[in-house]
């Protein structure tokens, strides 16, 4: 994304000039697409399965069973 925003600033000509201002709005929009994916991901993973793997650990690492 951080590319992409740096060919946007640096670019001379608009879309269609060759100096990749269309790949740089795309890349920009696929970063952020990124972004939202991940954070989602990692806020599901923290709140459904985080905890649960954890207490199977700690029964797994007992000495007795």
């Amino acid at each position: 994304m951080l590319a992409g925003v740096w060919v946007l600033a640096t670019a001379d000509g608009g879309p269609g000039t060759g100096n990749g201002v269309v790949g740089g709005y795309a890349s920009v929009a696929f970063g952020l697409v990124a972004v939202v994916l991940g954070g989602l991901t990692l806020t599901r993973g923290r709140s459904q399965g985080g905890e649960h793997h954890a207490e199977e650990q700690g029964q797994r690492d007992r000495p007795d069973q």
